[in-house]
C-alpha cells in the first residue's frame, strides 16, 4: 500500500495543474474560444451527463465540448464544457460546435494510419515499455526492423481513421472533409458490391446451365440405351426377362435424374431466391451421391447376369467370350466416363453453393 501511495504522490507531483490564473481565463470567452474542441462519447452510457452539458448527437454518439489546456508528448489536458460555462459565456450550442470544429481540425488533423503500423507501434511499446515516439532515431529503427511486416505476417490491408496524436481519434469521423470521403468510399463500395453481385450471379447461371446440360446429356444417353440395348439383346437371343430388367433400370435412371434436377432453374437466380436455389442444389448433390452408392452394386449384378445369358444362349463359346470381354471393357470405359461426369456435377454444385454463401454473407 505504501508503494502505491508513493507512486500516486509522484504522479501528482509530476502533473502540471492549472494555477488560479489559468482557471480565471474560463470567465473570459475571448481567451478560450480558440481552445474549444470536441470529443466523441457514447450517448447511451452517458445519458445522465448529457442532460447537463451542451452536446450534439450523431447517431448513437454524442459530440461534447472541452477546453484544451495543454497538448504535449505525454498526452493532452482539457476541461469539459458544462451548462454553467455555456451560460456564463452566453453562447449557443451551434456557436460552440462551429468553434470546436475549426479548432479540433487544426489541433488534431485527421490521418489514415495502416493497421499494420498500429500493430507495430503497440508491439514495440508492449515489448519495451517506451512510447516509440519518444525513442531516438536509431533505437526506433532497430525495433521497427525487429517488428517488421515479415514478422507480422501478411501486411494487414486495413486502415484506421484517427488523428496525428492517435488520441480521441473518433472525432475525425465528424470532420466535414472526412464525412465526404467516407460517403464517397461508401458509394464506391456499394457500386463494387453491386458489380460483384452481378458477376457472382452470372457465374452461378453459367454453372446452373452446365448442371442442366449434364441432365439433358443423361436423358439423351438413357433414351439411346433404351433403343439400342433392346435391339441388340433381342437380336442376340438373350432372354426377355434380361431385356425387360435392363429397360426398367434405364427408365428408373432417367426418372431419378429428372427427380433430382427438379426445380433447378436459372430464373430463380435472377429473381434473387438464392436460399431456395441453394436448398435445391444441395438436394441434387445429395441424391446424386445416393445414386452412385446404389448403382454400382446393381451394375455388378447386372453384368453377372449378362455373362450368364451370353454363356447360356450362345453356342459359339469363343464368340461368347469375346462378347463378355468386349462388354467388360465397354463397361469399365463407361464407368470411368460416368464417374468423371459425376465428379463434374458435384464440383459445379459445390461452386454454386459457395457462390450463394458469399452473396448471402455480403
Amino acid at each position: 500500500m505504501e508503494n502505491i501511495l508513493a507512486q500516486i504522490g509522484k504522479i501528482r507531483e509530476e502533473c502540471t495543474m492549472p494555477d488560479r490564473k489559468d482557471v480565471e481565463i474560463f470567465q473570459n470567452f475571448a481567451q478560450v474560444k480558440d481552445k474549444i474542441i470536441f470529443c466523441v462519447i457514447g450517448a447511451d452510457s452517458n445519458r445522465d451527463m448529457l442532460q447537463k452539458i451542451p452536446h450534439r448527437m450523431e447517431n448513437d454518439m454524442a459530440l461534447v465540448y472541452r477546453v484544451l489546456l495543454d497538448k504535449g508528448e505525454e498526452g493532452t489536458m482539457s476541461v469539459l464544457v458544462n451548462g454553467m460555462l455555456q451560460k456564463e459565456w452566453g453562447v449557443t450550442e451551434k456557436e460552440l460546435y462551429d468553434l470546436a470544429l475549426a479548432n479540433t481540425q487544426r489541433e488534431f488533423p485527421a490521418v489514415f494510419w495502416p493497421m499494420a503500423e498500429i500493430m507495430k507501434e503497440m508491439m514495440v511499446k508492449e515489448f519495451t515499455g517506451v512510447d516509440p515516439a519518444s525513442m531516438d532515431v536509431e533505437t526506433r529503427a532497430f525495433f521497427e526492423e525487429m517488428f517488421s511486416d515479415d514478422m507480422l505476417g501478411e501486411k494487414l490491408p486495413m486502415y484506421v481513421l484517427t488523428n496525428d496524436r492517435t488520441s480521441e481519434g473518433a472525432a475525425a469521423l465528424f470532420y466535414p472533409e472526412m464525412k465526404e470521403q467516407i460517403a464517397l468510399l461508401k458509394k464506391t463500395i456499394e457500386k463494387q458490391d453491386i458489380v460483384n453481385d452481378r458477376l457472382m450471379r452470372s457465374a452461378m447461371k453459367r454453372k446452373m446451365r452446365s448442371l442442366n446440360r449434364e441432365a439433358w446429356f443423361a436423358y439423351a444417353m438413357g433414351a439411346f440405351a433404351l433403343v439400342y440395348c433392346n435391339y441388340v439383346f433381342l437380336d442376340m437371343g438373350l432372354s426377355l426377362a434380361f431385356s425387360l430388367s435392363t429397360t426398367v433400370f434405364l427408365l428408373v435412371a432417367i426418372g431419378y435424374t429428372v427427380w433430382e434436377h427438379r426445380g433447378l432453374s436459372i430464373e430463380e437466380i435472377a429473381t434473387g431466391r438464392l436460399v431456395e436455389v441453394g436448398r435445391k442444389v444441395a438436394r441434387m448433390k445429395r441424391l446424386e451421391q445416393q445414386w452412385l452408392r446404389g448403382v454400382f452394386p446393381f451394375l455388378a449384378l447386372w453384368f453377372g447376369w449378362f455373362v450368364w445369358e451370353i454363356w447360356q444362349y450362345e453356342v459359339d463359346k469363343d464368340y461368347a467370350l469375346g462378347m463378355i470381354v468386349g462388354g467388360a471393357v465397354g463397361g469399365i470405359m463407361g464407368g470411368i466416363v460416368g464417374y468423371m461426369r459425376y465428379r463434374n456435377k458435384q464440383r459445379l454444385a459445390d461452386d454454386i453453393l459457395d457462390n450463394i454463401k458469399d452473396v448471402c454473407e455480403e
